[in-house]
């Protein structure tokens, strides 16, 4: 007797950890993919607002930041959206496909410099140089080592 509640006992216990293992893989990759967008969104927003306010502060304004780029990082651009607009876009790779965390700023910004950053989206902190242009009238964001 004591030989078959000790084999149900185990055979409950295989069930159990059977299906709750793959639950929790689950979940914490879940809760992995939240923690990597949410550090997307808070970068993206302390880099518009560095660009809001080097451009309104205007010619020779300057501010250098240290940012968190998100693990999982697929890309970084910047865009002008033709009505004076611009969008800083992270795309970070999630359990359902690619995400993109825009954000929108006030100043055009330079692409062409702007490009550079771009090629330095390891994960991890990266300094940033945020600068006001006075020839092109732009705001430029510059990866520093």
């Amino acid at each position: 007797m004591m030989g078959q509640a000790s084999f149900e006992s185990l055979t409950l216990l295989g069930f159990v950890i059977l299906f709750s293992v793959p639950l929790i893989m689950l979940l914490t990759s879940i809760s992995s993919d939240d923690a990597a967008v949410e550090q997307a969104k808070t970068t993206v927003k302390i880099l518009s607002d560095a660009v809001n306010t080097v451009y309104i502060q205007g010619s020779g304004s300057q501010k250098l930041l240290l940012v968190a780029y998100p693990q999982r990082l697929l890309n970084v651009t910047l865009n002008d959206t033709g009505s004076g607009l611009s969008e800083i876009t992270f795309t970070v790779n999630t359990q359902s496909g690619p995400t993109d965390v825009v954000g929108i700023t006030i100043a055009p910004v330079n692409k062409v410099e702007s490009d550079l950053l771009a090629g330095r989206f390891g994960a991890g902190l990266q300094r940033v140089l945020v600068y006001y242009d006075d020839v092109s009238d732009t705001v430029v964001l510059k990866a520093v080592d």
